[in-house]
C-alpha cells in the first residue's frame, strides 16, 4: 500500500536509493574484476583458446537467444511449438526458393546410371580414413548424432578399421546410413529486429560420422577439380588466398592508371549462392571435367535425401526435405561450388586466361564474389550477359541491388549515376570494398588506410577496459594489440605501398595504443606523456610500419615464386600497351619493394626471392634493421 509522502519518508528513500545504486557498482566491480583474473589466470596457464574466450565474452555485444518470433502476417508466436514451427516454415522456404520457380530437379544424367565402373585405385583405404579423421576439427559442435569430433579422432585403431569396413559398404552399395543424411539448423541473429526471421542466418551442424566420410571424398575429388578449375578462382583452394584476389586487383588499377588505360568493373553478387546450384547441372559439371562416374554417383548419394531440422534451444522440428543447393557446413560445399561456377564460366565463352593488359576482359573470382572487368563497357557487358544467363542455368541469380558498378579512369568529367546492361541498371561507384579491401576508382590507398585505422579503433575501444585495467600485465595487453588490434591494420598490406602520410597515421594510432599499455611515466614530481622513443624501447618488437613492409617483402618473394601461368605473377611482370602521362608517376608497389631491398642492401633478390629458406632467413634478420 502507498504510504503519504512526507519529508521523512523522502529522506529516507534516497538513502536507499543511494546505498542500492553502491550496492550495485560495488557488485559490478567485482564481477569486472573476477573476469579480469580469470583472464590473466587463462594466459598464465597457457589456456589460449579460453583466453580469447573470455576477451570477446567481454567485448563483444550480447547476442539474444532465439526465444520468440513472429509469423509471416506479423504475429507474436510465444508458443514453442509455433516458434519452432515458423523456424522450419521460414528454412524451407529459403532452402528451397530456386525449387519453387522451376521444376523439381532434372533426374540424374544416364552417364551415371550406365556407367558402372570403378576404377580399383579409388578404393579408399585404411590410410585414406585415417587422414580423413585427423583432418577433423576440434571444438566443434556435434549434430544429431551428438558424438563429438574429438572422440572419434582419439578412438583409435579398432575404431579406424571398423569405420573403414562401413565405408566400403557405402562405396559399394551408395547408400549411406539414414541419420547421416539430416542436419540440424541453428538461427543466429545478425542485426535488426530479434523478432523478424529475415534478420537470422543458419547454421548447419552435421553428424561427425558423416564429416569423415566427406572428408574422404573430398581428398578424392581434389585432384580432378584443381586440375580443371582455371586461374581466375582463388577460393577454397591450396596455396590461395584473398591476398592473391587483393594484390591482382590493385595491380590492375595501378599498371592501367599509369598507362592511361580505362578499365570497367562489375562486381557481381550472388542471391543465397550455395543455396540454390541446380544439382543435376553440378553433376554435369563433375563429368564434363573427367571426374569418375563413381564419385559423381557418391557426391549425388551425399546429397539425394538431405533433410533438415531446426533446433530452437531444445526444441527441434519435424524434417524437411531439401531438393536443391549444396548442404552447408559440408566439406564438399565448396569445391562442389566451385565446379559449378567453373562450368558457367566455361559455357559463357569468357577466356579466363590471360590478363587484361593484353586483351577486353577478366575475371577475378574468389568462391562466388567475382569482379567481371573489361578494357571498354561494351566488353564487360557482353560478358557479364554471357556469365548471367549461363549462371541462370546452374541456378545463381544475380543480386541487382548489391552489385555495383566501378569505372577506374582518370577522366572523372561524365559520372553516369548507373549503367544498364540488359534489362537491369547496375549503381556506379567510386569505391567498393572487395574482399574487405577498399578500392577506389583512382587506385587512392589513402582511402584504404583511413578505413583501416577506424575499423582498428574500433575494436580499441571494445578492449579499452582491457587495456586500462591493473590486474592484467603489459604483456597481455601487448598480446591483445599484436593478435586483435594490429591484424586488423595490416590486413591486405602486402599488396600496398604506403606514402610518408600514410606511415605517420598509422605510427600515430600504434603509438595511441602503446601509450594506453605502457601509461605514463612520473618524472620530478610530476607525471608526463612517453615520449615516442620510450614507448619503442619498451615495446623492442618491429613497429606497423617495419611489419607491413616485412610482409610486403615476404608476398613479394612468395609472387615470383609462383608457377608461371598464376595471375598474380603475370599482371606484376607485365604492363599494358599505353602511353604514360608527364611529370612524375605515382608511387608503385615494385617500387616500394625495390626501395625496402635497396635499404637492406640485398644483392640479386629476385634471385635469392626464389629459394623461400633462404629469403625467410633474410627477412628474419631484417626485423633487427635500424632503417627499414
Amino acid at each position: 500500500m502507498q504510504q503519504k509522502y512526507t519529508r521523512g519518508r523522502g529522506e529516507e528513500y534516497k538513502k536507499r536509493r543511494r546505498r542500492a545504486k553502491h550496492l550495485h557498482k560495488r557488485k559490478k566491480r567485482s564481477y569486472e574484476e573476477q573476469q579480469l583474473r580469470e583472464i590473466a589466470s587463462s594466459y598464465t596457464q597457457k589456456e589460449t583458446r579460453n583466453f580469447y574466450n573470455q576477451v570477446n565474452g567481454g567485448r563483444k555485444e550480447f547476442k539474444p537467444r532465439t526465444t520468440a518470433c513472429r509469423s509471416k502476417n506479423g504475429q507474436l508466436l510465444n508458443d514453442k511449438d509455433e516458434i519452432v514451427q515458423r523456424w522450419a516454415e521460414y528454412f524451407r522456404e529459403l532452402l528451397n526458393s530456386s525449387v519453387q520457380t522451376r521444376p523439381l530437379s532434372v533426374p540424374v544424367p544416364e552417364a551415371l546410371l550406365k556407367n558402372q565402373e570403378t576404377d580399383e585405385s579409388l578404393y579408399p583405404t585404411i590410410e585414406d580414413i585415417k587422414r580423413a579423421i585427423q583432418s577433423i576439427k576440434n571444438n566443434k559442435s556435434p549434430g544429431m548424432d551428438d558424438i563429438q569430433g574429438e572422440l572419434i579422432k582419439y578412438a583409435g585403431t579398432g575404431f579406424e578399421k571398423e569405420f573403414h569396413h562401413l565405408v566400403l559398404q557405402i562405396w559399394n552399395n551408395e547408400k549411406m546410413p539414414d541419420d547421416w543424411n539430416t542436419s540440424v539448423i541453428c538461427p543466429l541473429h545478425k542485426k535488426g529486429d530479434i523478432l523478424d526471421c529475415n534478420n537470422y542466418r543458419g547454421i548447419s551442424l552435421l553428424n561427425t560420422g558423416y564429416k569423415v566420410f566427406a572428408n574422404m571424398l573430398f581428398n578424392k575429388l581434389k585432384p580432378y577439380v584443381e586440375s580443371s578449375l582455371g586461374e581466375y578462382q582463388c577460393g577454397f583452394r591450396p596455396n590461395r588466398s584473398t591476398v592473391d584476389q587483393i594484390f591482382s586487383l590493385r595491380q590492375i588499377l595501378e599498371k592501367t592508371f599509369e598507362y592511361n588505360v580505362n578499365t570497367h568493373h562489375l562486381f557481381v553478387d550472388f542471391k543465397a549462392a550455395y543455396d540454390n546450384v541446380h544439382r543435376s547441372f553440378l553433376y554435369q559439371a563433375m563429368m564434363e571435367i573427367g571426374i569418375p562416374t563413381k564419385l559423381v554417383r557418391l557426391t549425388e548419394m551425399t546429397l539425394r535425401n538431405s533433410q533438415s531440422v531446426v533446433r530452437v534451444q531444445t526444441n527441434v522440428s519435424e524434417p524437411f526435405r531439401t531438393n536443391d543447393g549444396l548442404r552447408q557446413g559440408d566439406a564438399l560445399s565448396c569445391l562442389l561450388f566451385n565446379i559449378a561456377l567453373d562450368k558457367c564460366i566455361r559455357d559463357s565463352k569468357i577466356e579466363t586466361k590471360g590478363t587484361i593488359y593484353h586483351k577486353s576482359v577478366q575475371i577475378l573470382g574468389y568462391a562466388d564474389d567475382l569482379d567481371v572487368i573489361g578494357r571498354s563497357l561494351p566488353a564487360m557487358e557482353s560478358a557479364y550477359l554471357a556469365l548471367e544467363k549461363s549462371a541462370a542455368e546452374a541456378g545463381l541469380q544475380v543480386n541487382m541491388a548489391k552489385t555495383k558498378y566501378l569505372k577506374a579512369s582518370k577522366d572523372q568529367q561524365i559520372l553516369l549515376q548507373g549503367v544498364n546492361i540488359g534489362n537491369n541498371t547496375f549503381a556506379r561507384v567510386n569505391d567498393f570494398v572487395y574482399l574487405g579491401s577498399l578500392v577506389t576508382d583512382n587506385n587512392d590507398v589513402s582511402s584504404e588506410i583511413s578505413r583501416r585505422i577506424m575499423a582498428a579503433n574500433k575494436c580499441y575501444f571494445g578492449l579499452l577496459r582491457y587495456l586500462r585495467s591493473k590486474l592484467l600485465s603489459r604483456s597481455i595487453k601487448l598480446l591483445l594489440y599484436k593478435t586483435l588490434l594490429r591484424p586488423i591494420l595490416t590486413y591486405g598490406s602486402e599488396c600496398r605501398v604506403l606514402s610518408k602520410k600514410d606511415e605517420n597515421s598509422l605510427l600515430v594510432f600504434e603509438r595511441k595504443i602503446l601509450r594506453r599499455i605502457f601509461g605514463a611515466v612520473m618524472e620530478n614530481e610530476r607525471w608526463r606523456t612517453r615520449y615516442n622513443h620510450e614507448l619503442y624501447q619498451m615495446y623492442d618488437e618491429p613497429n606497423v610500419i617495419k611489419t607491413i613492409k616485412i610482409g610486403r617483402l615476404r608476398w613479394a618473394g612468395h609472387v615470383l615464386r609462383m608457377d608461371e601461368a598464376r595471375v598474380p605473377k603475370r599482371l606484376l611482370e607485365g604492363r599494358p600497351e599505353g602511353r604514360r602521362s608527364r611529370g612524375r608517376p605515382k608511387l608503385r608497389w615494385l617500387d616500394g619493394v625495390e626501395q625496402d631491398i635497396k635499404i637492406l642492401g640485398i644483392t640479386s633478390w629476385r634471385r635469392k626471392a626464389s629459394n623461400r629458406s633462404d629469403w625467410r632467413a633474410l627477412l628474419d634478420q631484417a626485423k633487427a634493421h635500424p632503417r627499414l
